[in-house]
């Protein structure tokens, strides 16, 4: 029998993948989507750091993607506190997000939605305990070679 945190990672990266086949179906590239999928959720701006914390790509990767979006008119920034970069999507950007990963955003409501409020709850907590014990452990991970 395999491992659980085999079989996790398998389910981890699995779900990875068809959200990378959701990007290409809408024609959109994976940091796009992601921009798009997190600004329609949290509704208002966020820091252009914080999106590159939570994107999870390069610095460099995230700050070209939301200059061709400003190009396209589909995101705006302005300044924030201490002279953040806050990005917020125009309302073109909403427009085009709804059409595009809102459709996907769907499709994660209905399923979510079919699940007992039980079976949610059980979900979140587990997963946010997954990850606080993981970031702590990250946290005091030696630098450097193994």
């Amino acid at each position: 029998m395999e491992k659980f945190a085999e079989q996790l990672n398998q389910i981890f990266y699995a779900q990875n993948e068809v959200y990378h086949r959701f990007a290409v179906k809408l024609k959109v590239t994976d940091m796009k989507y992601f921009i798009l999928d997190l600004l329609l959720r949290r509704g208002e701006g966020i820091s252009q750091t914080d999106l590159v914390r939570a994107a999870g790509f390069p610095k460099q990767t995230v700050n070209t993607c939301c200059l061709r979006m400003e190009e396209d008119g589909l995101l705006t920034h302005r300044t924030g506190p201490y002279h953040s970069k806050i990005m917020e999507l125009t309302d073109k950007g909403r427009d085009y997000g709804r059409q595009t990963v809102g459709r996907v955003q769907e499709i994660e409501d209905t399923i979510f939605e079919s699940w007992t409020e039980e079976e949610q709850s059980r979900f979140l907590a587990l997963s946010k305990k997954y990850l606080s014990e993981l970031e702590e452990k990250e946290r005091s991970f030696p630098d450097g070679k193994a």
